[in-house]
C-alpha cells in the first residue's frame, strides 16, 4: 500500500531550474535520512548500501527522481507500479512534488517531516555533499529508542495474549455493504477530499474543546456512528442506545484511550506500560493474522468499514524554517493506494480548513457510494459537537 504525499510548490527564481533543484534537494535528503535509500531483505531486515562513488549516488538519482509530463496526480497514479524505493516526482504542469513511499517504510506523521526536511533542503541548496558517514543517522531499533525497563518474558507475553484476545472478544465488526459485490480483485484506487471552511471548522474545535473531547476522538466517533447507521438493515445491535449518547460514549472512551500512556500500565493495572510488552504484542498479532481464513461464502454479501488517521496542524509539519519566500507550497494531500475493500480516511488542519480525504478501490466502491459516507460523517460530527 504506497504512502504519498503531494505538495504544489513555488520556488524562486534564485533556485535555478526547479527540477534541478529538487534532484539536487533529494540527493540531500538521502544524505540527511538514509532510509530512503534502504532495503528490505528477507522480509524484516532493513539494508543501507554505502555508495562507493559518484556515479553509484547519480545512479540511484536517475531511478528514483522522476521529471513527469503528466497533467496532475491523477493521470501520474494511472501509469505507476509497485517499486521498492521510495520516489519523488516533479510534476512541472503544475509545479508538484509528489513523494511515494511504502507505508511499511514510514507512518504518516513521519512522512510529513520527510516532507519539510525536503522543502527544508530545497531552501538550503548544500552542494559538495561528501556520502560515506550516512549509517550514522539510520534508525536505530524499537528497543533502543523506547528504553523501556525490562520485564520478564512470560509476563509480557500473557499481557500481549490478554490484549489480542480482547480484540478477538469485539468481533465480529460492524461493517458497510460494498458498492459493487461481486468484485474480487482489486483495480484502480481513488480518492476524493472534501474541504470544510474555516468557519464551520472553528466551530467544530469550538465544540470539541467545550464538551471536552479531542477532534480526533470526536471525528472517529462521528465514523463509528456512521458506519453503524450506514450498515444492512438488521445487522446493527438492539440495545444500541440513541445516536447521540452511543456518539458521546464512544468519543469518551476514544479520548481516555488516547490520553493513554504508553510508559504506564495498560490497558489495566495488572499489565506492564504497553511499550514493554509491544515486540510480544506484535508477534502475536502477527501469527494471528497469518492463521487460515474460512472461505468467503460467495453468496455472502461483501461488506468493508472506514478507518481514520488524524494528522494534524499541516503548516507547522511541512513549513521549512528561514525559507524567506524561496520556498511556497499552496497545497497538500494525502493519498494511499487501497487494494482492500476498506475506506481510508485521513483529516488534517491547512491554513485554518479541515480537510478529509478519502481513497478506496474502484473494485469495491462507487464514488458516490464513498462520498455519502465522507459527508455523512462530517454531518454527524458537526451535528453532534456544535451548539445550535
Amino acid at each position: 500500500m504506497g504512502n504519498h504525499r503531494v505538495s504544489e510548490t513555488q520556488l524562486d527564481p534564485s533556485l535555478g531550474d526547479p527540477a534541478l533543484a529538487l534532484r539536487n534537494a533529494w540527493k540531500t535528503l538521502r544524505y540527511d535520512h538514509p532510509e530512503i535509500a534502504t532495503t528490505l531483505e528477507n522480509g524484516t531486515t532493513k539494508v543501507y548500501d554505502v555508495p562507493k562513488n559518484d556515479a553509484d549516488v547519480k545512479a540511484w538519482l536517475d531511478e528514483t527522481f522522476v521529471v513527469s509530463s503528466c497533467p496532475d496526480v491523477d493521470a501520474l497514479n494511472s501509469t505507476l507500479e509497485p517499486y521498492l524505493m521510495p520516489r519523488l516526482f516533479y510534476l512541472p504542469s503544475f509545479s508538484g512534488c509528489v513523494l511515494r513511499i511504502s507505508h511499511w517504510r514510514i507512518d504518516g506523521m513521519g512522512c510529513q517531516l520527510l516532507i519539510r526536511a525536503l522543502l527544508q533542503a530545497l531552501v538550503d541548496q548544500r552542494s559538495n555533499i561528501v556520502f560515506g558517514s550516512e549509517p550514522d543517522r539510520l534508525s536505530s531499533g524499537f528497543d533502543e529508542v523506547v528504553q523501556t525497563p525490562p520485564v520478564d518474558t512470560s509476563t509480557a507475553s500473557d499481557a500481549a495474549t490478554r490484549m489480542i484476545q480482547s480484540a478477538f472478544a469485539a468481533l465480529p465488526t460492524v461493517e458497510i455493504p460494498v458498492t459493487h459485490q461481486k468484485s474480487a480483485s482489486p483495480t484502480a484506487f481513488s480518492h476524493q477530499t472534501i474541504s470544510i471552511d474555516s468557519k464551520t471548522a472553528s466551530s467544530i474545535l469550538s465544540g470539541c474543546k467545550a464538551h471536552p473531547l479531542s477532534f480526533t476522538a470526536a471525528l472517529q466517533a462521528a465514523v463509528v456512528v456512521t458506519t453503524y447507521e450506514l450498515t444492512k438493515e438488521g445487522q446493527s445491535p438492539k440495545d444500541l442506545p440513541p445516536s447521540s449518547e452511543f456518539f458521546f460514549e464512544t468519543a469518551k472512551t476514544l479520548n481516555s484511550r488516547y490520553k493513554a500512556r504508553h510508559d504506564e500500565p495498560y490497558p489495566n493495572e495488572v499489565d506492564p506500560p504497553f511499550l514493554s510488552y509491544n515486540a510480544q504484542y506484535l508477534a502475536q498479532h502477527k501469527a494471528a493474522l497469518s492463521m487460515p481464513r474460512p472461505a468467503r461464502d460467495p453468496n455472502a454479501t461483501r461488506e468493508a468499514q472506514p478507518w481514520i488517521g488524524s494528522l494534524g496542524k499541516i503548516e507547522t509539519k511541512i513549513t521549512p524554517s528561514d525559507a524567506e519566500g524561496t520556498v511556497k507550497w499552496s497545497d497538500f494531500v494525502l493519498h494511499l493506494d487501497i487494494g482492500s475493500a476498506d475506506i481510508s480516511l485521513h483529516v488534517w488542519s491547512e491554513r485554518g480548513e479541515l480537510k478529509l480525504d478519502a481513497g478506496w478501490n474502484e473494485a469495491y466502491w462507487s464514488r458516490e457510494d464513498v462520498e455519502k459516507v465522507m459527508r455523512h460523517t462530517l454531518a454527524r460530527l458537526e451535528k453532534e459537537v456544535v451548539a445550535v
